[in-house]
């Protein structure tokens, strides 16, 4: 311990090295551009803003939700699913063909309460299996401040497959 408190212990001439090879990368938790934006953040919550306001992660361009296909699909048929409580399995009339969606939506619906009804399917999602069933896309849903989820529809009547935009 004395040979550490006590300079000069390297011969003269003694090259160092210019830079240190890294040992343990760096970890970036947030982009240079993501942190000036949150440092102008208001800090109080003023007269024509939201005091709940949720934050956006994950942003995405205009190219990347173009690739989201949105369709209206009619319920023609729906039960619960054989192995799981939550779920529910849909068969959805999009046109010119069906598609069957498995949904978690069993604790805010009814079988029955869906029949006929119009829904916003996400069509070009990679099916999936859910619990043994497989399920061909997603319906849209939005979930109030209590938790309770609803699906969207359609304001206006639009025939099964019509794209929404």
């Amino acid at each position: 311990i004395a040979q550490t408190e006590t300079w000069g212990l390297s011969p003269e001439g003694t090259k160092i090295l210019e830079e240190a090879p890294i040992l343990f990368p760096k970890m970036e938790t947030q982009s240079k551009d993501r942190a000036e934006d949150d440092n102008k953040k208001p800090s109080a919550v003023g007269p024509g803003s939201s005091a709940v306001s949720p934050e956006v992660n994950g942003q995405i361009s205009i190219d990347d939700f173009a690739k989201v296909e949105l369709r209206v699909a009619e319920v023609v048929k729906c039960e619960k699913h054989p192995k799981a409580d939550k779920l529910l399995v849909l068969s959805l009339n999009l046109g010119d063909h069906t598609r069957q969606v498995v949904s978690g939506i069993a604790q805010w619906y009814t079988p029955e309460s869906l029949l006929g009804r119009k829904l916003v399917l996400v069509a070009n999602l990679k099916p999936a299996m859910l619990r043994g069933v497989e399920s061909e896309g997603m319906i849209l849903a939005g979930q109030d401040a209590q938790g309770n989820v609803v699906v969207v529809s359609p304001e206006k009547d639009l025939p099964p497959g019509a794209k929404v935009r």
